[in-house]
């Protein structure tokens, strides 16, 4: 929401009464004049090429209630060609799960990587999951790792999940490393991650050492 904000507080300065109601719509007023003026503030500022309102707009058509995943596709494929970061991350999940548009990993890995390079934390963990399975790309769990371990240093609780079932059970040919998959699961269990609690549930119950201890010292790398 931050691009989106700046947008709109330089146009309210400018005398912009949408980008006024935009501000107002950020700070959790939800009146229905509101909501309009805000709405047609972002659609004409999507129309004139400006790469905030169309990631935002694209947004409000993914997530609503009936999806309108071709025109979200349109609306991100066009602030991802200037270069916004978000955009090129929610497209590649579009190509990634063929969702309004004809489904494409290789693009999928294409735009994840542009992304993942200028520090999305979504992208990062994207490509990793897609270097461990494989998929769009040869699989190659020295880059999964690689990946993996930037977006979950950076507290992400899916890649930390990843990482933590990949070491801990062997995923994708890496060798098992019980105390660093451990130790990631935990960091995703802390951040209430389903699928790291029940793999450590599974390990406690084991028996597995240490699956019950403490989250312990980041482990060596």
């Amino acid at each position: 929401m931050a691009p989106l904000r700046a947008l709109a507080q330089r146009e309210a300065a400018r005398g912009s009464d949408g980008a006024r109601a935009m501000l107002g719509l950020l700070e959790g007023r939800t009146d229905k004049d509101l909501k309009v003026k805000a709405m047609g503030w972002l659609q004409e500022a999507a129309d004139r090429g400006r790469p905030e309102a169309q990631f935002q707009l694209a947004f409000q058509y993914e997530t609503a209630p009936a999806p309108d995943f071709r025109r979200a596709f349109e609306l991100y494929e066009k602030a991802a060609k200037q270069g916004y970061t978000m955009a090129q991350s929610n497209l590649a999940n579009l190509y990634l799960f063929g969702r309004g548009v004809q489904r494409s990993p290789e693009k999928a890995v294409e735009l994840s990587l542009l992304a993942a390079e200028k520090g999305n934390v979504a992208s990062q963990a994207r490509l990793g999951a897609m270097y461990l399975a494989g998929g769009g790309v040869q699989q190659d769990p020295l880059m999964a790792e690689y990946w993996l371990v930037k977006a979950a240093e950076r507290g992400y609780a899916g890649a930390q999940a990843q990482l933590g079932s990949m070491f801990f059970r062997g995923e994708g040919g890496v060798v098992i490393d019980p105390p660093k998959g451990l130790y990631w699961l935990k960091r995703a269990a802390e951040q209430g991650h389903p699928q790291a609690r029940a793999i450590l549930a599974e390990a406690v119950k084991n028996g597995v050492r240490g699956a019950a201890d403490p989250l312990p010292a980041a482990p060596a790398k």
